[in-house]
């Protein structure tokens, strides 16, 4: 116990501490999302992600959603910090067929006996429109999952 970190924000320094000494660079202020305003849902829908350079990863499946980011299951491995265009096929019924948003890749899993690379993407270029939109995505489903 007197090893532990005494809160989340010493925990969070000493992470930033590391990733600067490995040559990342911090996801910039602004850029950061308070997520408890902003839930994820794991939800499977279709996407395709565009990371600069032309890299395409095209029926890519969504892991968890919010309007604040996404995190996808991809075959190959982005940088850290790769900018992406995300189109994520949104469900039936929906207002909008396809919602997109540009983004950065903020952190990379690989699993145990899973395929592919987890990657968590934040959002970094959306309109209130579109968050709204991916807003109601998630408060839809999260009302169907009672059902």
């Amino acid at each position: 116990p007197e090893e532990r970190y005494r809160s989340c924000t010493a925990f969070k320094e000493a992470l930033l501490d590391v990733l600067r000494g490995a040559g990342m660079a911090d996801v910039e202020d602004e850029q950061e999302v308070d997520s408890r305003w902003n839930p994820r849902v794991d939800i499977c829908l279709g996407a395709r992600v565009h990371v600069s350079g032309g890299m395409a990863f095209l029926n890519v499946k969504t892991i968890n959603l919010s309007s604040g980011g996404v995190a996808v299951r991809l075959d190959r491995l982005p940088a850290i910090g790769a900018q992406v265009r995300v189109e994520i096929d949104a469900p039936e019924g929906s207002e909008v067929d396809v919602l997109r948003a540009n983004g950065q890749v903020i952190w990379t899993r690989d699993e145990r006996g899973q395929p592919g690379h987890q990657v968590g993407i934040v959002f970094t270029d959306v309109n209130d429109e579109q968050r709204a939109q991916i807003g109601k995505i998630v408060r839809d489903f999260l009302m169907s999952v009672g059902d």
